[in-house]
């Protein structure tokens, strides 16, 4: 069990142990997590003299107000690791060792995907250990359009022509679905707590190792945690979040019909995407002219669930068929279901008057909108 006995935290010892080049760390809130990496590569420092990339996903995430708070957990491993005034600054980017006299050392360097083209200039020396915190989106946080070839621009950047350096992704379990699982081909619905999975690709240099865990939340931390916390499966048992209600506006005594009006595959995932038509019809009594009466409504809107069903007129695939209803271009499809039915989906989307049935549904779809409007001719030939 990847714990500290004494304090119940995250420890890095059982994965570590993997002798892994990617390590991938998915665990429930404040197990220690972040704190164990930051303790790791401030030890890795004073062992080596090998620093540090700490990532994030958004510029607002490394601004200097979020990231000088990062060390302020670890002032007492700082003491035991430097000596007493030590401290830990963050200026421009940068993570400096400070020592009683204000002399700084610099020790890690700071970056965010979404400005990571900005970043190729920069020189980044001696490196030992990458750091990826939060790699996992938030719920309603969408991930970057073109995330992954940033991911992996910002790694060869770093990079260059090493072969020690250690990269880590952190992230808590709040969904099932982050690019990084399947580019690393990780199922992560095969893993339960405790789980380290490894998995090895050949290279040109020859081998790339990937290890993930997905640690455990120490019994120690639950009864901390569980006083204050009623409902999250993730924050108290280190669950998946999953949200236990539709998120789906209704009426009260309302009447609703739901027709498919296109369907989507995720390759990935292996997951059917339907989304549907919901018109909604309610009664409310109203009093006109001194009388009672019951006024109609109906609203229509759309509606994103898993479905086992493919639409008959609109069906997104990567499968090289030439059925009149399927489609490999998100954007022509769309285009066609405008022109046929009148409703502009993509102009649903932006002013957020489209509906999920749960949080992996989203990230599902997300998935889709990014995967078709991004596959290449290429691929498909």
């Amino acid at each position: 069990m990847a714990t500290n006995a004494k304090t119940g935290f995250y420890d890095l010892k059982d994965i570590l142990a993997k002798h892994a080049d990617i390590n991938m760390i998915i665990s429930g809130r404040s197990n220690g997590k972040t704190y164990s990496l930051c303790k790791y590569v401030l030890e890795q420092y004073k062992k080596t003299g090998k620093r540090f990339v700490y990532i994030r996903r958004w510029v607002e995430d490394i601004k200097t107000s979020n990231a000088q708070k990062l060390f302020i957990p670890l002032e007492d491993e700082i003491t035991k690791l430097f000596g007493a005034d030590y401290s830990i600054s963050y200026y421009q980017r940068q993570y400096s060792l400070v020592d009683p006299d204000g002399n700084k050392e610099v020790i890690g360097y700071v970056l965010s995907l979404s400005e990571s083209h900005h970043q190729k200039s920069v020189a980044y020396v001696d490196i030992g250990t990458i750091f990826f915190d939060e790699f996992i989106q938030m719920a309603g946080e969408r991930i970057l359009p073109d995330e992954l070839s940033r991911y992996e621009n910002t790694l060869s950047t770093i990079i260059r022509f090493h072969t020690d350096i250690k990269v880590f992704l952190l992230a808590n379990t709040v969904s099932k679905f982050a690019p990084y699982f399947s580019y690393y081909q990780i199922d992560i619905n095969r893993m339960e707590p405790k789980d380290i999975f490894v998995r090895e690709f050949p290279t040109e240099a020859g081998s790339l190792k990937v290890a993930c865990e997905y640690a455990e939340i120490s019994n120690k931390i639950k009864k901390k945690t569980s006083k204050y916390i009623l409902n999250s499966n993730m924050i108290a048992k280190g669950g998946w979040e999953i949200p236990e209600i539709d998120d789906i506006i209704t009426a009260p005594g309302e009447r609703a019909k739901e027709q498919l009006l296109f369907s989507a595959w995720d390759p990935e995932s292996e997951v059917n995407i339907g989304c549907y038509l919901r018109t909604a019809t309610w009664y409310t009594l109203e009093t006109k002219n001194y009388m009672s009466i019951q006024v109609p409504h109906t609203r229509q809107f759309l509606v994103i669930r898993n479905s086992p069903k493919k639409s008959s007129f609109y069906h997104l695939t990567n499968i090289k068929d030439l059925t009149y209803n399927t489609w490999t271009s998100w954007h022509d499809m769309m285009k066609d279901i405008a022109d046929q039915t009148d409703i502009d989906v993509e102009n649903e989307l932006k002013m957020n008057r489209v509906y999920c049935d749960n949080m992996f549904t989203a990230d599902f779809f997300n998935h889709i909108y990014y995967y078709y409007n991004n596959l290449q001719l290429r691929d498909l030939l």
